[in-house]
């Protein structure tokens, strides 16, 4: 189960350094998984285990990776999995930040792949719908 945030999750945005950067407020925010600067195998599940959903949410991915590829999201509901690849399946830039935003209802799992091995950072954050 993800980690509950107290008070209020900070994104931001706009990481251009020669304008003020704005905050977006997330309450209620929760951290489902997390990686920092960890070496993930290529086409391999990055969390060791399913990040669950347990109510209906907005789910942010961001990610950097050190190499470019191919991110794809695996969800799991009852004994079904599908697999699709993120960015239209476009490989990422390396050394660059992304951020993937998805609905989904609660009782689902996911976890990330990616298509090479690298060295990535990613937070998975959830924000009830509704």
């Amino acid at each position: 189960m993800g980690t509950s945030i107290q008070g209020e999750v900070a994104i931001l945005e706009n990481i251009n350094l020669n304008t003020p950067v704005s905050v977006v407020k997330q309450p209620n925010a929760t951290v489902l998984g997390s990686v920092l600067n960890a070496s993930v195998s290529a086409n391999t599940n990055i969390f060791s285990s399913a990040l669950p959903v347990s109510e209906p949410s907005k789910v942010k991915i961001l990610v950097v990776a050190s190499a470019s590829g191919v991110l794809t999201l695996t969800l799991t509901s009852g004994t079904t999995t599908v697999s699709a690849s993120m960015n239209a399946s476009n490989p990422l830039n390396a050394s660059s930040w992304y951020e993937f935003e998805i609905d989904l209802p609660a009782g689902v799992s996911i976890n990330l792949q990616y298509s090479v091995s690298a060295t990535m950072t990613i937070f998975v954050i959830a924000t009830p719908l509704g």
